[in-house]
């Protein structure tokens, strides 16, 4: 994530990251992701990746562009079972606890 920008956040809510360095802006192409949370149901919570990408012109790198939308499917979907399984053990600690305060 260093290569991103922070764009815009909002606490329980959203963020939003640009890629900012040129020259991963000059492999990659242009992205703009964001991480947003939607309740699903009173008890959970769902979390949604949205992707915006457009293509590198830079020409050494331009035969990556093809390959980057499957290589990001990989990625994010480690990514998201990582985070899941974060949000669960968090979740579990906080039930043993009991309520807070």
């Amino acid at each position: 994530m260093e290569i991103f920008e922070l764009l815009e956040f909002a606490p329980d809510e959203h963020i939003t990251l640009h890629i900012d360095r040129a020259g991963a802006n000059r492999i990659f192409g242009d992205i703009v992701i964001s991480y947003v949370l939607r309740s699903a149901s009173p008890s959970a919570t769902r979390l949604l990746v949205k992707l915006l990408a457009r293509r590198t012109t830079y020409r050494p790198f331009a035969w990556v562009s093809p390959l980057l939308p499957w290589g990001d499917l990989i990625m994010m979907r480690r990514q998201l079972l990582n985070l899941k399984g974060l949000c669960e053990s968090s979740g579990q600690e906080r039930s043993e606890q009991g309520p807070g305060p």
